[in-house]
């Protein structure tokens, strides 16, 4: 029988060295994706959610401690990385093929 892949995809964080992030696309994280976002529009709440629902896992700790992903965890990355990330899960998620 065949087996329903999930497609992954792992990034970098360039703010944070050794980071690593898997992203999980599915049809509910594009239809997140498609019904919370409008064209033109940040919306930090979308966007957290967003990246709840289609990170898989990360490496990222604080204090020696691994962080969950939550939304009090993304909260604590800087603004730069936020908006590299939501960017990168924006892209993976819609679809589009970027190079790294």
């Amino acid at each position: 029988m065949p087996e329903i892949k999930t497609q992954t995809k792992v990034i970098n964080l360039p703010e944070y060295q050794d980071a690593k992030i898997t992203l999980r696309s599915s049809i509910k994280s594009y239809l997140k994706f498609a019904s919370e976002y409008k064209e033109g529009e940040q919306n930090i709440e979308a966007s957290l959610k967003l990246l709840i629902s289609v990170i898989e896992s990360w490496n990222l700790q604080e204090g020696g401690e691994d962080l969950p992903i939550t939304q009090e965890s993304i909260e604590k990355l800087d603004i730069e990385s936020f908006n590299y990330l939501v960017k990168k899960v924006t892209d993976f998620v819609s679809g589009e093929k970027k190079t790294e």
